[in-house]
């Protein structure tokens, strides 16, 4: 999937993008790091780099190396820097497997006439066991509630 997944970012960066895209808007070009710094009271322009680094790195902005000005804005769909955007075939769990993804995952059993498992080496039949109490976890995961 060529879609960025997107970081949250911190309120600091929102207001470098926001600058930049109102720059952008404004003049038709992207400002410089030294005008970065001066907007935001910066003394080096460091900071202002720091700030764009991880931006492109989110998945926020793409940067033409050695271009002066070389920034640009990637669009996402109308998806605002605070959202989260989950590609397809991906979930989101939490940090820490709740009670029910434990119980579920470690009560997994392959099927008992897979005979597939049975022609697998040890380590082989090691990793497909694993790989279905993961799936088995990631069922029982809790599901975020969407706002509406």
């Amino acid at each position: 999937m060529s879609r960025a997944i997107l970081s949250p970012i911190t309120e600091r960066q929102r207001q470098v993008l926001a600058f930049l895209k109102s720059f952008i808007a404004d003049n038709g070009y992207a400002p410089s790091l030294k005008e970065i710094a001066k907007h935001f009271g910066y003394s080096s322009p460091n900071a202002a780099e720091s700030h764009l680094f991880n931006l492109q790195r989110k998945g926020f902005i793409k940067r033409k190396p050695w271009v002066a000005r070389g920034i640009a804005i990637i669009k996402h769909h109308n998806v605002e820097p605070t959202e989260m955007v989950v590609p397809e075939g991906w979930q989101l769990v939490p940090i820490e497997p709740t009670e029910a993804m434990v119980i579920q995952g470690f009560e997994s059993e392959p099927e008992e006439d897979d005979e597939e498992l049975e022609t697998l080496s040890g380590c082989q039949q090691a990793a497909q066991r694993a790989k279905l109490c993961w799936l088995a976890m990631l069922a029982a995961a809790p599901k975020p509630e969407r706002e509406a």
